[in-house]
């Protein structure tokens, strides 16, 4: 049975940087081998060399794997993947098209799968809430909102932004949505722990 992480800030917060860090050594012992999947998106390069950075502390087997022009079966390989944060509709459509089906068989190899902030969105039921909470972000045309299904809830990230009032010029639209969808809410300073399948 394998673990997921889920966070909304990756590991710059004392309760999940310690899960994590407590996981990883559960899960793989003292010498972990840990890839990171990227969205993509240009404006998290500062936020993914942060990760490495931290990631270079725990492990001397930490890289990143680019799903627009590496394969995803090197995954396999690994103790530990993490789905870095950026556009969910990036992500969501590389893992659709090029590891959905390896992630899963990795999961069933009880490892650690950690999803933060668009990449915890990508394993709930859908990414529906992302045009509410982020609307400048661009979607591509007809996307397909549902999400991987690795966990039966929406996954909200950043959920303390919305009681800070964050989204109040469209408080009715993202209200109208929790009202009607069952959802993980994840502050910033919190992770939530599942297992798969």
């Amino acid at each position: 049975m394998g673990t997921i992480l889920l966070t909304s800030t990756g590991f710059r917060h004392k309760v999940p940087r310690e899960t994590f860090e407590s996981l990883v050594i559960d899960v793989c012992g003292r010498s972990p081998h840990i890839v990171v999947i990227p969205s993509g998106a240009p404006a998290k390069q500062r936020g993914l060399e942060e990760l490495m950075n931290y990631l270079n502390t725990l492990s001397n087997h930490a890289t990143v794997l680019d799903l627009h022009t590496q394969k995803p079966e090197v995954i396999l390989d690994y103790d530990v993947c993490i789905l870095g944060g950026g556009s969910p509709y990036v992500l969501l459509t590389l893992l659709r098209k090029k590891g959905d089906a390896i992630l899963r068989k990795f999961l069933l190899e009880d490892k650690l799968l950690v999803g933060i902030s668009g990449g915890a969105m990508v394993l709930g039921k859908d990414v529906a809430i992302t045009p509410l909470i982020h609307p400048s972000l661009p979607k591509p045309l007809d996307f397909d909102f549902k999400g991987l299904g690795y966990i039966k809830q929406n996954i909200f990230p950043h959920f303390d932004r919305y009681a800070l009032g964050f989204y109040n010029d469209r408080k009715k639209s993202v209200d109208d949505w929790l009202a009607s969808n069952e959802y993980l809410g994840i502050c910033d300073e919190e992770c939530v722990l599942a297992s798969y399948p």
